[in-house]
């Protein structure tokens, strides 16, 4: 969703007809389902949508079943249902654009994986009220009923799915505990999918495409690895390669990264990922790097800003604290209204962890944030501990009590959530104070760097604007960088390249320069 028209897509195989194809594909005013003959190339119109439509999804007897429209003007999403009357839509829900990418995020809500066996029952990932978890459920078009139970993790959240492109059927419920695995529901399947895992290594994770008859088409993913297909012939047990995602970031260009275990201060357990910068005689300065969300997560993969400042002689800890999703209802809310305590503390835990491996050189470290990861960045130089040179804060929340007031002017349903993570207004009036980096500016002893995108509509820029203001006001060090016409995730290449590129200066700035009892003795 954007501002630009979805491409063209497959969106049933129709196996029934082996001339013909489903594709979804832009007309001039709408979006559209086609019939299209795969020998003459033709396309007959059999499902219109509108000028907002942008997915749809069909059942097993081909027919469209589903569709998302995205509103651009007023940026709501809405879900629409096929009634019994072909030509008749019931509207499910409308909801704001930056609600429904939250709802995605968090699958709080039934999300669409499978068809099954019928037309009016499809597979949902959801987690009903009273369970720990969120696994793959039947779900009931007719009366919008979830059912039975299909899949789920003993410890961790169900991702998605992996599905027949054919028949839209599951094949596997994906889900990622310190890394990607799939766990597929045919037996045979599972231990070829098993066999492929090991033999291309720990270094990479097997994420299946597709399979076909007796063909699994697989995607590499990992840490040094943006994307590598191969064919596996599941009968002869042979491995083709297909092709590479990206040729110019060869594995040999990127860091390795390791996956360490945490013991917080209160007995959790939280995962930890350490992307070293190469071979050197000198452990690096180490940059601490929490994700943003907060129910986000990150995992064994590529990332590219973790990559950015490792290839730029930095080590890098992103730690999976207490309110990352993946984990279970129980460790999403853990972090429920304690942004700047038990959230910071893991992060601070995971800093200290990593320190004692003598992997990095602790003494000279910062903290880089991106939206709840720049609200973390702020509020570590806040709390002062641990004791980092300096603090960098990309589209990071800086007051709490004002994002919250914004947040009821966009959508009440949004309000809803953030209320509940961050705490109430009213109730919690003097917490959300005491927990906002821009009103507790006077304790901040170390140069921040904020940047923020002036057409960010998830976190205003007016919350970067407030902590410049107070940290100026207090007397702090604090360089702000207005990144004009730029949204919250800063999409545009060449803006990215700048903002990068003053990150990357100012952590040369402060950590550059090794503590002078640390210095290396002079040579004879």
């Amino acid at each position: 969703m954007g501002g630009r028209s979805p491409s063209a897509r497959i969106v049933d195989a129709l196996p029934w007809d082996p001339q013909n194809v489903l594709v979804s594909a832009p007309s001039e005013d709408s979006y559209d389902i086609w019939r299209v003959n795969l020998e003459t190339g033709l396309g007959q119109r059999v499902q219109s949508g509108t000028s907002d439509t942008v997915v749809w999804f069909t059942n097993l007897s081909g027919n469209a079943s589903m569709r998302i429209d995205y509103d651009r003007d007023t940026e709501v999403v809405t879900v629409f249902r096929q009634l019994e009357d072909d030509n008749t839509w019931a509207d499910l829900e409308n909801i704001k654009i930056d609600a429904f990418v939250d709802r995605l995020r968090r699958w709080s809500e039934t999300i669409w994986i499978a068809n099954s066996e019928t037309d009016d029952v499809v597979l949902v990932g959801a987690r009903p009220d009273g369970r720990a978890r969120r696994g793959i459920y039947r779900f009931n078009l007719e009366n919008d009923v979830l059912g039975e139970l299909v899949y789920e993790h003993p410890t961790h959240d169900v991702d998605g799915g992996v599905t027949d492109t054919v028949t839209g059927r599951l094949l596997a419920a994906e889900v990622t505990d310190w890394r990607y695995r799939a766990y597929f529901l045919d037996r045979r399947l599972q231990r070829h999918y098993e066999a492929l895992s090991d033999f291309f290594g720990e270094e990479v994770t097997v994420h299946p495409v597709d399979v076909q008859a007796e063909t699994m088409i697989v995607r590499l993913e990992g840490p040094q690895e943006i994307g590598a297909y191969y064919a596996y012939d599941i009968a002869q047990g042979r491995i083709l390669p297909i092709g590479l995602e990206n040729i110019l970031l060869a594995p040999s260009r990127l860091r390795p990264m390791q996956h360490h275990i945490v013991r917080t201060r209160d007995g959790r357990m939280i995962d930890a990922y350490l992307t070293l910068p190469g071979d050197s005689s000198e452990t690096a300065p180490l940059i601490v790097l929490p994700h943003g969300g907060p129910e986000a997560r990150d995992a064994f993969q590529f990332d590219f800003l973790a990559q950015y400042l490792a290839t730029r002689g930095y080590a890098v800890v992103q730690p999976n604290f207490r309110g990352s999703s993946g984990y279970g209802h129980d460790f999403a809310t853990a972090g429920y209204g304690s942004w700047a305590g038990q959230m910071s503390d893991d992060i601070s835990d995971a800093y200290h962890a990593i320190a004692q491996t003598g992997l990095v050189d602790a003494s000279r470290s910062c903290i880089v944030g991106w939206s709840y990861g720049g609200y973390a960045a702020l509020a570590a130089a806040m709390r002062q501990e641990p004791q980092y040179r300096c603090a960098v804060s990309i589209a990071g929340i800086a007051d709490l009590p004002s994002f919250l007031a914004y947040k009821q002017e966009q959508d009440q349903n949004a309000y809803d959530y953030w209320v509940t993570s961050m705490g109430d207004p009213e109730r919690d009036e003097e917490t959300l104070v005491a927990a906002s980096p821009a009103r507790q500016a006077a304790r901040i002893s170390i140069p921040v760097m904020l940047i923020h995108g002036t057409h960010d509509e998830v976190v205003p820029i007016e919350q970067s604007e407030r902590m410049d203001a107070a940290m100026t006001a207090a007397g702090g060090d604090v360089r702000f960088h207005l990144m004009l016409e730029a949204g919250h995730n800063i999409t545009n290449d060449d803006r990215l390249r700048r903002a990068l590129d003053r990150v990357s200066g100012f952590l040369e700035t402060h950590l550059a320069e090794r503590p002078v009892d640390l210095a290396p003795p002079p040579q004879n």
